[in-house]
């Protein structure tokens, strides 16, 4: 494989063998499944991202009802618990 200074560096090309048209087709194929590939993780990090926040939303919104039903069965059985109470007078 042949060397060629790539951005400042010794870096090795690959492409540097290929005549210049098919060179020039090959980085672009390259660069395309470079960017294919940042866009997919990006992706992948904003789905994770949005689930993690549906999940945390579920979770508070969970907890929440838990304690309505709970305030709400409390009341309920205290306001039975008076009634007979009142009744036993």
């Amino acid at each position: 494989m042949s060397q060629s200074v790539l951005a400042g560096g010794g870096i090795p090309d690959p492409y540097l063998g290929c005549p210049g048209t098919h060179r020039s087709v090959v980085r672009i194929i390259h660069a395309v499944k470079e960017a294919v590939g940042h866009a997919k993780e990006t992706g992948e990090k904003a789905i994770a991202e949005a689930i993690k926040k549906a999940q945390e939303s579920g979770d508070k919104k969970m907890k929440e009802v838990t304690e309505t039903v709970t305030n709400t069965v409390t009341n309920a059985i205290t306001h039975a618990a008076e009634s007979l109470g009142k009744l036993g007078q």
